[in-house]
């Protein structure tokens, strides 16, 4: 029981992490770029921490 709850631990930690690297390096390519990527709520993710919204195409 505690491999297991210390394996929900590191998982959690290492899902956070990666949404802190993703939404850092968004931030990066979007001032490189001089425009907001992604429309509606800032930082809205699904479950997979992918991004639900699509970058604006105009």
């Amino acid at each position: 029981m505690i491999d297991a709850q210390r394996s929900l631990a590191q998982v959690s930690l290492d899902y956070v992490s990666a949404l802190v690297e993703y939404h850092r390096a968004l931030a990066r390519l979007e001032g490189l770029v001089a425009r907001e990527l992604l429309t509606g709520e800032r930082g809205a993710a699904g479950p997979s921490g992918a991004p639900t919204k699509e970058a604006d195409p105009r």
